[in-house]
């Protein structure tokens, strides 16, 4: 089942059944363009509520509301998707001057930004299965790097192309909720049982990656149209296709070695060993590719990256088993595996 958490939903206005304009929170705004005036209107939100900024655009003729799983409230952690989609826009009724038909909103609406979302239990350490995560084998254009947000334990996978950029965040949601800023908190006290959210939060990982712009959409949901309901009913799980897609044989390296100018790159691994270059380099990639940039032809240095980047990895599986007993492989094919099968 897809589930979703911030989402941006654009739909026609005749979807709205009633509006108070004079409201605090409507903004409106006039301004110029091509030589005419020109109306936007802006509903504040709350994010506590799960709301953020809505529109009112294109001359009146268009409604963008922008919301997260947070409107569900003691449901948030069910994100939203096809069987709680109703409740979210009835939620947004109560707390929004401007009100929807549920329904048309549902059949009517587009989706243009959405955080394709899973919750997953590992048999695992949290802090074990981050460890294991960074230490995996991915494509040359993927960054792989410890989750920086609010006391986190987790891990983000970066990779960008000529056509789209990717991120994946997976973390611990429980310290999420409970290390939360001031806005988490309030959203916390708006729902009857916070507990429950919290304990059912315990041991899991929370699993996101966004997709913005209608041909991402499309891409990653393998829908023909960006409808709302179409991306609700997908089959596919987006979070799952780009693990894959990145778990490969990394072709990134870069080493700058000038201490051994005079040595060709196979004089200086038979002198040394290609172990001990890269551990004497802090195993950084960036300067190996740079040293081995220096020393090579340009087409054959990526064949040489792959063998350098493979001892690394190996280098990093040999010690993550020697630490924790138990190999990384087997931790990461068991989060691949929850990730795939989360329903």
């Amino acid at each position: 089942m897809v589930r979703l958490d911030t989402i941006k939903l654009s739909m026609p206005y005749d979807v709205v059944s009633s509006f108070n304009i004079n409201d605090e929170r409507v903004i409106n705004t006039i301004y110029t363009q091509d030589g005419s005036s020109k109306q936007t209107i802006r509903i504040e939100g709350d994010k506590s509520f799960g709301i953020s900024s809505s529109f009112i655009k294109n001359e009146g003729r268009e409604v963008v509301l922008n919301m997260s799983a947070k409107c569900l409230f003691d449901n948030y952690l069910e994100s939203i998707n096809i069987n709680t989609i109703d409740e979210a826009l009835s939620n947004y009724n109560q707390y929004s001057p401007l009100k929807v038909d549920v329904q048309k909103a549902i059949e009517n609406s587009r989706l243009y930004i959405c955080d394709s979302t899973q919750m997953i239990y590992p048999n695992y350490d949290l802090n074990m299965c981050k460890d294991s995560l960074l230490v995996m084998r991915t494509n040359s254009r993927c960054d792989v790097k410890p989750y920086s947000g609010r006391n986190q334990c987790g891990i983000v996978f970066n990779s960008s192309t000529k056509k789209e950029k990717r991120r994946l965040t997976i973390y611990s949601k429980e310290l999420d909720l409970t290390k939360a800023p001031k806005s988490h908190r309030v959203f916390l006290g708006n729902c009857s049982n916070a507990l429950k959210i919290i304990n059912d939060s315990k041991g899991s990982f929370r699993v996101e990656q966004n997709s913005s712009g209608r041909r991402s959409i499309l891409k990653r949901f393998d829908i023909e149209d960006n409808t709302l309901l179409n991306v609700l009913n997908s089959s596919k799980n987006p979070n799952y296709d780009y693990l894959m897609s990145i778990s490969k044989d990394s072709k990134q390296l870069d080493l700058f070695l000038d201490s051994y100018s005079d040595y060709s790159l196979s004089q200086l691994e038979k002198r040394v060993g290609i172990e001990t270059i890269c551990n004497r380099f802090d195993r950084d990639i960036e300067l190996i590719r740079g040293f081995i940039k220096s020393k090579v032809t340009h087409r054959n240095h990526y064949r040489h990256f792959n063998k350098y980047i493979e001892v690394i990895s190996d280098l990093e599986k040999r010690e993550f088993l020697e630490r924790n007993k138990i190999s990384s492989t087997k931790i990461n094919n068991h989060i691949f595996e929850l990730i795939k099968t989360a329903a």
